[in-house]
């Protein structure tokens, strides 16, 4: 699982940074750049509960994710002589939502690794995260000493092929203990149930909104470094900066998981997201920019932490998985929402885009505050 990790977020370590400035280098203006990031993820939403269906009618959950990602690298080969706004939306579409329905999959192998053998979920993700830095400095580093922005294709191209080789490295859960991993699962509880938890509509509206906020740094951050002269390098080294300092956290929280609160978590990641976005502003140099990378540790990194907490600690095991799920779909619609009026808001408004982001951490923020539900567990 480690080693799937390892080459199978390679791929976000390229596509988060470069992807934006490969559909700008094709001629896509910023709103449609946006209407392309967003896509994906309102077919993500529509595509998760499709692709666990299939995972679970699959022989097994390696099958389903040798199909799903091959799928994805196939349609990939086509992206590249798509012509317009309309095919390269189309074909990007279509292959980075097959590729991204095998990520649920390929976590529920991990977690029944988890529950069936006692193994380490962190340890496996791990990997992942270092990869993910790998591949932002390395990507990085060979468009700006080797190759131009067309490059960015083939090196997608070639960490697509990567999560699909180390896709063959899976393990198949013995068929035993997969029938009694079902059998323990426990029956699915409504919808209703787990959004009436006044606990959980906090977490999930407050920190939905704080997480959505990032959306105008996903979709332009690299094309505005790239217009204040930052090399592909040191964009590489941005992101790969921001995402060293979200592994230092989770490491420091883990390590004292009871005396940490999820909301007290969550509100740090609102705040640090507010000073974030305002920080545009100012129009910082690469050094100042490397500090305010470091920001995402808390912007990010605790507001997720906080969601995973505050589900663990306060919603009842019968409705986890219910909640979880919830959890995805309401946060990825708010980041897709998000991602669409980024391209507007960057085409009319400039640098002044990111700053405008403060406004959904802040509702997330006032969320959380005035509705601050009580510490016990309600019955």
């Amino acid at each position: 699982m480690a080693v799937f990790y390892a080459g199978y977020l390679s791929v976000t370590g390229v596509h988060l940074p470069f992807f934006p400035v490969w559909l700008e280098y094709r001629g896509l203006t910023p709103t449609e750049i946006a209407i392309c990031l967003s896509v994906p993820m309102f077919m993500r939403v529509v595509a998760t509960p499709i692709g666990a269906h299939f995972a679970d009618r699959a022989p097994n959950r390696r099958f389903a994710i040798r199909i799903l990602v091959g799928v994805g690298v196939f349609l990939w080969l086509f992206a590249d002589l798509a012509t317009g706004f309309w095919p390269i939306l189309l074909v990007t579409v279509a292959a980075f939502t097959f590729w991204g329905m095998a990520l649920p999959a390929a976590e529920a192998l991990t977690l029944t690794g988890v529950r069936q053998f006692g193994l380490h979920y962190g340890r496996m993700r791990l990997y992942g995260s270092a990869s993910f830095i790998a591949a932002n400095v390395g990507s990085g580093l060979l468009l700006t000493h080797f190759f131009g922005p067309g490059a960015i294709y083939w090196l997608l191209l070639g960490v697509l092929i990567l999560s699909l080789a180390v896709s063959i490295t899976l393990p198949v859960t013995p068929r035993a203990i997969r029938a009694r991993d079902n059998a323990e699962r426990p029956e699915p509880v409504s919808a209703r149930a787990v959004l009436g938890h006044p606990v959980f509509v906090a977490v999930l509206v407050g920190a939905g909104l704080i997480q959505a906020s990032h959306s105008q740094l996903y979709n332009f951050g690299s094309i505005y470094w790239q217009s204040r002269g930052f090399s592909a390098g040191e964009i590489g080294t941005l992101w790969a900066v921001g995402t060293a300092a979200e592994i230092v956290l989770f490491a420091v929280v883990g390590a004292a998981p009871k005396r940490v609160d999820a909301l007290m978590l969550i509100s740090a990641g609102g705040i640090a997201a507010i000073v974030r976005w305002l920080l545009f502003l100012l129009e910082p140099g690469l050094g100042p920019t490397f500090f305010m990378q470091l920001l995402h540790a808390l912007s990010f990194g605790a507001t997720f932490i906080g969601v995973q907490k505050a589900i663990t600690d306060r919603v009842p095991d019968e409705i986890t998985a219910s909640a979880q799920g919830l959890n995805i779909i309401v946060t990825g619609g708010s980041m897709a929402v998000a991602s669409l009026l980024s391209g507007l808001l960057y085409e009319r408004l400039g640098v002044y885009a990111f700053a405008v982001m403060a406004i959904p951490a802040a509702a997330g923020l006032l969320f959380l505050v005035a509705w601050r539900p009580p510490r016990a567990t309600p019955a």
